[in-house]
C-alpha cells in the first residue's frame, strides 16, 4: 500500500463545483455583504480586514489565488483524471494534522485571530514555488510570474 494511502486524505477540488469552491476559497465574493465582512473581522481582525477589503494590490493578490484554485482543478480533472480512470487523489501528506499540530505547538486556539499578514503570506509562496522550479521553462509558466509586486 501506498504512503498516501495509509492517511487516506484525498483532495476533494477535481469534483468541486464553482460555488463550491467560491464558498470554501474565495471570501472576497462574500465580504461584500455586512455579514461576510463579520465574518472576516472576526478571522483576521478590523484592521486587516479594512486592508484586504480596500487595498486594490491586496484584492488582486486574493483573486489571482483564486483563479489559480479553478485552473488547478482543471489541470486535475484533464491530465490526471483522464477519462475519470482515477476517481481519488489523495494527499501524500495529511495537512490537516500538520495544521494542528502547529497550532498546538503554538498555542493556537481555534478561536484566535489570525495575526498572518495576506502580502507576507503571498510573498511566502511565491518565494517557495520559485525554489522549487528548477527548469527556465518551468519558470515561464509558473502562475506567480507575473503577480503584483508585494
Amino acid at each position: 500500500m501506498a504512503a498516501e494511502h495509509f492517511e487516506n486524505i484525498v483532495i476533494d477540488l477535481p469534483k468541486l463545483n464553482n460555488d463550491k469552491i467560491a464558498k470554501g476559497s474565495n471570501f472576497l465574493h462574500d465580504v461584500e455583504t455586512e455579514q461576510g465582512y463579520r465574518k472576516l473581522t472576526q478571522v483576521v481582525g478590523s484592521q486587516r480586514a479594512t486592508d484586504i477589503t480596500t487595498s486594490t494590490t491586496t484584492r488582486e493578490l486574493f483573486e489571482n489565488e483564486y483563479k489559480q484554485i479553478l485552473d488547478d482543478r482543471e489541470t486535475l480533472r484533464k491530465e490526471v483524471m483522464v477519462n475519470g480512470v482515477v476517481d481519488r487523489i489523495y494527499m501524500p501528506i495529511n495537512v490537516p494534522r500538520l495544521i494542528t499540530n502547529v497550532k498546538a505547538l503554538n498555542n493556537i486556539k481555534h478561536t484566535s485571530q489570525s495575526d498572518l499578514e495576506p502580502r507576507y503570506y503571498f510573498r511566502q509562496i511565491k518565494m517557495m514555488l520559485e525554489s522549487f522550479v528548477t527548469l527556465p521553462s518551468a519558470r515561464e509558466s509558473s502562475p506567480f510570474k507575473d503577480s503584483p509586486v508585494i
